[in-house]
């Protein structure tokens, strides 16, 4: 059974907890990060601010927890995806 991933769903996901997402980058490299977006889960100091970036088709910028940033993502090119991690 294949399952469609969704902007607006991964979304919602992303922001009730952590979450493991795989991905292929644009090099071709498969990466897996633990990301949210989750206020709680975010450090203080790396809350967005102001009026944030422009919305990019498919693209989710989510905070990455292991390493402390901001990384973003294509929703077609999710390999796997499994929330409320721990």
């Amino acid at each position: 059974m294949t399952i469609k991933l969704t902007k607006s769903g991964l979304k919602r996901k992303l922001a009730k907890g952590k979450c493991r997402v795989t991905f292929k980058k644009m090099d071709g490299e498969v990466r897996k990060m633990i990301a949210t977006l989750s206020e709680d889960l975010i450090p203080e100091d790396s809350m967005p601010v102001g009026e944030g970036r422009a919305e990019v088709k498919g693209l989710i910028r989510a905070f990455d927890l292991e390493r402390n940033g901001w990384r973003s993502f294509y929703v077609d090119r999710v390999r796997a995806f499994a929330e409320n991690i721990k």
